[in-house]
């Protein structure tokens, strides 16, 4: 199967990081495959299928009043399906407490093109919006 470049990089800006931006849960949900896993080694958290995952999603949304990921890089490899993309996140809560980072994700995607692993790589330990639906 050979993917599409604009597909594949749609998905990752349109389908998760703007629509998180837009707190949008149906078109980050409607992004995703059934078995989607999310993976941060860095913080030690592990989500084991899109159910999971759109309870960490919905606790995410409601634990900030914004969420602005911005700056974007993204490098699809329609061979492969994957797309790593660079950004930077900032996301202030409810006291205005602002938390800035410039983190990397790699996607990768099914045939339909729907989100199936992302593996973040964040610069800092995350905690606050990220519990709940963990594995």
């Amino acid at each position: 199967m050979t993917f599409e470049r604009e597909r594949l990089v749609g998905q990752c800006l349109d389908g998760f990081f703007l629509a998180l931006n837009a707190k949008d849960l149906a078109r980050v949900d409607a992004s995703f495959t059934d078995d989607c896993v999310m993976d941060i080694p860095s913080s030690a958290l592990f989500y084991k299928d899109k159910r999971d995952l759109m309870v960490h999603l919905e606790d995410f949304v409601e634990s900030f009043a914004k969420i602005d990921f911005h700056d974007f890089t993204a490098v699809p490899d329609i061979a492969t399906g994957r797309v790593a993309a660079t950004f930077t996140v900032t996301l202030v809560d409810e006291e205005g407490k602002t938390l800035e980072m410039r983190n990397a994700n790699f996607f990768e995607f099914a045939e339909d093109h729907r989100i199936s692993r992302i593996l973040i790589i964040a610069t800092q330990p995350l905690d606050k919006g990220f519990q709940a639906g963990r594995s």
